[in-house]
């Protein structure tokens, strides 16, 4: 279940059951707040060809304060819609700009974070052994498995048994707005996954489909041994909903970023 944090002036998402754990800050950005102008007053998390720098580092800062992590080292990944892995085991792997769509740490003051405009951000904690996880999943990350590779990397570097992790599905875009075209649905079926619960067809004449990215990332979550019952999903639609959030897709490009963080308290 997601609940709304008030702060600064910001609206930020933040899971239940993820709260509940004393070691560990979270957070999901929104757009109401901050320093840019899409229109005005909104919370832009990235740095964007429409934004200024002195913005998004102003916006930054308030959202660090925020959920906590201000003095935290930042690990800020180059998405590349991947099905790439990091493991952050000391300070140093975040001295360059890593190409990754995932990323894990066992190490306190270390935040984690991704940004999106549609695509779905995750966040997973292990509360016995105390590591975390943060993944970005547009739909080529979904094709090439980020999220159960993420999860694989958990169990085989962390010993994090899978059905002991609790996982948050931040807002995306959902089946009602994402329309893709056929050679998507073909990736998924060249690749050998099943493709029916996740591609609504729009029009059998144009071959268009509507994706179900969260329906996918769900699959591959249950793939990997975690319980339904440790799995909390956002409810809004990223696309449905540009008042409260960036969306790529509905905002043909020229919009801003949302932040997932995720870090482990001192």
């Amino acid at each position: 279940m997601f609940e709304e944090l008030e702060k600064n002036g910001l609206v930020i998402l933040q899971e239940k059951s993820l709260s509940e754990l004393p070691w560990l800050r979270h957070g999901f950005s929104t757009r109401p707040g901050g320093a840019s102008a899409f229109p005005k007053d909104s919370l832009n998390l990235g740095f964007v060809p429409e934004d200024s720098r002195d913005a998004v580092l102003a916006n930054r800062k308030l959202f660090y304060e925020a959920v906590g992590v201000t003095g935290f080292a930042h690990l800020q990944l180059r998405q590349v819609h991947s099905d790439r892995v990091l493991c952050a085991n000391n300070l140093e792997d975040i001295e360059t700009r890593n190409s990754a769509d995932a990323a894990i740490t066992g190490l306190p003051k270390l935040a984690l974070t991704v940004l999106t405009a549609d695509c779905v951000p995750v966040i997973v904690a292990d509360p016995d052994r105390h590591v975390i996880s943060v993944v970005h999943a547009g739909w080529r990350g979904t094709l090439q498995q980020v999220l159960y590779k993420t999860l694989e990397r958990l169990h085989a570097d962390f010993q994090c048994s899978p059905g002991n992790l609790r996982v948050a599905l931040g807002p995306s875009i959902r089946a009602c707005c994402y329309e893709v075209e056929n050679d998507v649905r073909e990736a998924f079926e060249t690749a050998e996954i099943s493709t029916e619960p996740w591609f609504i067809s729009i029009d059998a004449a144009s071959k268009k489909f509507r994706m179900d990215l969260i329906a996918a990332n769900l699959e591959q979550l249950k793939s990997a041994g975690v319980p339904p019952s440790n799995v909390a999903v956002a409810p809004d639609c990223t696309a449905c909903h540009t008042e409260k959030y960036f969306s790529h897709r509905r905002e043909a490009g020229k919009t801003g970023r949302l932040m997932a963080l995720v870090a482990i308290s001192p």
